[in-house]
């Protein structure tokens, strides 16, 4: 599963150089970082998502998922619940 985790990264990695004015587009590289266990690295294009669609409640569940994955599990309920 590992080599799927990877080939999804880089997708998105793709998808965020083709279309960077997205919100998706950050919001799937993050998630196919956490999917991959890298939450941690996942905190980041999630956040960059939030900048571009601040209503994304998708955005804001998976920054949730993240942050709690990360270690973090009661900024991560804010932002899941926000």
């Amino acid at each position: 599963l590992s080599g799927q985790h990877e080939a999804a990264i880089a997708e998105a990695q793709a998808g965020v150089k083709l279309a960077p004015e997205l919100a998706e587009s950050y919001q799937t590289l993050g998630t196919a970082l956490v999917a991959a266990g890298r939450a941690r690295e996942a905190l980041e294009p999630l956040q960059q998502s939030l900048k571009i669609d601040p209503a994304s409640a998708s955005a804001h569940c998976n920054w949730g998922i993240a942050s709690t994955a990360s270690g973090d599990p009661v900024a991560g309920k804010k932002k899941a619940t926000k």
